[in-house]
């Protein structure tokens, strides 16, 4: 049994202990209830749709991500052992984008062996169509039959708040395929600002609306009212006949740099 003077002087510590210990218990609450509330406080709070997403905050919810595809993959030859791949996307996301994405090509020959192999990233930029080219992979002597195209599955998707302008695509022409092939466009901004980093792909198909050819050009800037024409052109006289030309344009450069995003958020 404790005497009664010990029992007096633990008494004694603990209510000096507690004395000095209120204050910071007493500031260390106020300070957690009055946290300004953020986009990156593992909490649903403002006018966020999930724990730190939606609503004003950089990030999208999952739910928001409306359905995207990759239709198709092709090998496209540019010169003697030179091939660009094209994978053409469509996209529903109107005012969502995901960056970095990475992806990985593949080139089968006849056996269906594989002869290259190469990786890269892409962004779909909120936009129906979206044409991604992976251009001047080497092959040798070895012709590719068939391109296999393979992404990863994007686990986050940014809101994009501002508006996204596209320039209108007129006079799509196919000026000459024999010697050194050559393909024209006319980009028209219709906007009262100017458009900037414009990347166009053109797509040349046959009759029976395959792929033939592909190029990309990028274009600075197009002032208001604006109008440019563009060129595609090949070193070499394509695969087929080409009969259309269809151009895809898009501002994959406007996403590349988000600082007020927090790369270690999930």
């Amino acid at each position: 049994m404790l005497s009664w003077s010990r029992r007096h002087q633990i008494l004694y510590a603990l209510i000096v202990g507690g004395v000095l210990l209120a204050p910071v218990i007493f500031f260390g609450i106020r300070w957690h209830l009055t946290q300004p509330e953020t986009c990156f406080d593992g909490k649903q709070n403002q006018d966020e749709m999930g724990v730190d997403c939606g609503g004003s905050c950089p990030l999208a919810c999952p739910f928001e991500v409306a359905p995207y595809s990759l239709q198709w993959s092709r090998v496209v030859k540019v010169g003697k052992g030179r091939y660009h791949v094209v994978a053409y996307f469509e996209n529903s996301n109107k005012s969502i984008f995901a960056r970095d994405i990475p992806y990985v090509v593949t080139l089968y020959d006849e056996r269906n062996m594989i002869i290259a192999k190469q990786r890269g990233t892409f962004t779909l930029p909120p936009q129906p169509i979206v044409a991604v080219v992976h251009t001047n992979i080497t092959t040798g002597a070895a012709t590719p039959t068939k391109a296999v195209f393979t992404y990863a599955r994007p686990t986050r998707w940014f809101q994009w708040f501002d508006a996204y302008h596209l320039p209108t695509v007129r006079e799509e022409t196919i000026v000459d395929q024999q010697r050194r092939p050559r393909a024209e466009a006319t980009l028209e901004n219709p906007f009262p600002d100017p458009l900037t980093d414009i990347e166009a792909v053109g797509l040349i198909y046959d009759r029976t609306g395959s792929l033939v050819a592909a190029s990309k050009t990028v274009v600075d800037r197009l002032d208001p009212r604006q109008r440019k024409r563009i060129v595609f052109r090949w070193p070499e006289p394509w695969e087929g006949e080409g009969v259309r030309l269809e151009v895809v344009v898009s501002r994959p450069a406007l996403f590349s740099n988000l600082s007020n995003v927090r790369e270690g958020q999930r």
